[in-house]
């Protein structure tokens, strides 16, 4: 998936088609939202040279700016899992 607030990060995983670009451009990397969440999305060498530990980041959308993180990992399956397994998806429909 291209994101043009982003041209330079290439994003190597599959976005669900269901989750909203919420991609803001003084942003590190892309974002997306689903289910009142926020999914930050890096590549390995954004994540490389920006001194970051993970590729992915989760934070509650409305915390955006201050919030803490809700899962930070390089495992791209442990996103889809937590996305997945979130006790607030139903409460944002």
């Amino acid at each position: 998936m291209k994101v043009y607030t982003h041209p330079s990060v290439n994003i190597d995983v599959e976005i669900p088609n269901h989750w909203q670009n919420l991609s803001y451009h003084n942003d590190t990397c892309p974002s997306f939202g689903v289910h009142g969440l926020q999914i930050f999305v890096c590549d390995d060498e954004t994540r490389d040279e920006e001194g970051l530990t993970y590729k992915y980041a989760i934070f509650l959308e409305e915390e955006y700016g201050h919030g803490n993180t809700l899962l930070d990992t390089n495992d791209w399956n442990k996103v889809l899992e937590f996305v997945n397994n979130y006790g607030g998806k139903n409460a944002n429909k």
